[in-house]
Formats: structure tokens, sequence, C-alpha cells
């Protein structure tokens, strides 16, 4: 029998059984009607992972070609993840550099697939997300230009600043840093993100 204001996405409930270390059914099945006493607890980023969120990070550098512009691209190809970019950081090597972040559903990676790195060791497996680096004549564009930014010469800048500029990377998604106008240019980049398996009740 359904329960009144029924919790139904059981992340949620796992949470609270890790968290506190708790036996049997689910602790808190549903949601009060009106008013609820709380007393808040502080938790900090080791604790996600009870959430079902796995936290990733990548380096790396794009290379140099004559006549092409650079790109580093990040890609969802999953049906059943969702991503939220929390950190982009990028640097030019030599020259000041202008960049574009674009958006898009590209359906492929460049020409360099990199290796991540788990920002928790508790997590084991690999995230569901491909990062990859390559450069093209003329660059190539995935979507649509939602941000420009530059880099003068040896700096480095970040592009998401606090949690209200996180970048949500649904199945399917990708974002892309496209150098805009400078050829023949390296750059290096780094993002850090979380995901996790979309509830049942996101899908539909």
């Amino acid at each position: 029998m359904a329960k009144y204001n029924e919790i139904l996405t059981g992340r949620h409930n796992k949470f609270l059984t890790r968290f506190f270390g708790m036996k049997g059914p689910a602790p808190s099945p549903q949601i009060s009607g009106d008013f609820q006493p709380s007393i808040s607890i502080q938790i900090g980023r080791e604790v996600r992972w009870l959430e079902n969120w796995m936290v990733y990070g990548v380096y790396a550098s794009s290379p140099a070609a004559a006549l092409n512009l650079s790109a580093a691209r990040f890609r969802n190809p999953s049906k059943n993840i969702i991503a939220v970019i929390e950190k982009i950081m990028v640097r030019g090597q030599g020259v000041g550099t202008n960049f574009v972040l674009q958006y898009g559903q590209p359906g492929a990676d460049l020409a360099t697939i990199l290796i991540k790195r788990s920002m928790d060791g508790r997590k084991v497996g690999d995230s569901s997300l491909i990062v990859s680096v390559g450069n093209a004549a003329g660059g190539s564009q995935i979507g649509t230009s939602v941000i420009g930014a530059n880099t003068p010469a040896g700096n480095s800048i970040e592009l998401v600043q606090d949690n209200i500029q996180e970048i949500v990377v649904g199945p399917g998604d990708a974002v892309q840093l496209q150098e805009q106008t400078t050829a023949n240019q390296a750059f290096d980049v780094s993002f850090f993100w979380r995901e996790r398996v979309l509830e049942e009740s996101e899908l539909s």
C-alpha cells in the first residue's frame, strides 16, 4: 500500500542508511505533510558517494598543429548517466588565446581520448564520460557557443566560478573548449565533475 508523500527515489533513503549505518527497511520512506522539526548536520564532499554521486578529474594538454585550432571535448555517451561539471581550468601556452565554450550533441570524440581519475579512492571503476583532445582546420564546432574567454600568455582562468555556474551534461550532451582565433597553439585544460545514474523519475 502506497504511503502518504512516499519517497520514490531510492538513493535518498540509501544515503540515510549508509550515512548512519542503519539496518532494515527504508529509514525515511515518506516526507512530512506540513511541518517537521530538524537538526542540520554539517557534511561535506566526502559523503557525496553515499548519494551515488561519483567525482572525477582529468588534465590534458591539447596539442598545437600548424593552421589548426585546438579543442578539448567533454562528452556524455550514456543513456542513463547525468554529469555536472564543477570546474574547468584552462591555460594558453605561448601567446594569449581566445576560447569559446560550446554546448551541443556531437555524437563523436576528438582524436585523443584521455585517462580520467576518480577523486575518491573508495570509487571502483571508470567514469562513464569521455574526455578527448584534438585539432582541426577551422575548428570543430559542436553546437552553440555559450561562453567566450581570453587567457593572457602563460595565465590560467576558471570558467566555473561557483555552484550556480556548474554545467549539467545530460545523456548525449557535450561541452567543448575550442580555440577561436589563434591557430597552432597548444593549451592546458582540467575538468572536474561529478556523475550518477539517473533516477527512473528523471528518465520519463
